[in-house]
């Protein structure tokens, strides 16, 4: 699990688990863990950044509008 504190929000950037524990949904687990862990030291967001993994959603994840501003000389 990488993940990023910023602003007040814990940012996930990156994480993964050996697929021969699938069943035991361990990366789940894991990303529920965390969640917990940020609700506990009162971080008001948890960030599961771009993507649109399944499991993001299963953890109550919505979609944000991201734009991108290119500004140049």
């Amino acid at each position: 699990m990488f993940q990023f504190r910023a602003g007040g929000s814990m940012l996930l950037y990156n994480s993964g688990y050996d697929p021969a524990h699938r069943a035991a949904n361990p990366g789940l687990v894991l990303i529920a863990r965390c969640i917990e862990e940020a609700v506990a030291e009162g971080l008001p967001e948890y960030d599961f950044l771009r993507g649109k993994e399944r499991y993001k959603y299963d953890l109550g994840g919505v979609d944000r509008v991201v734009h991108l501003l290119t500004v140049s000389p």
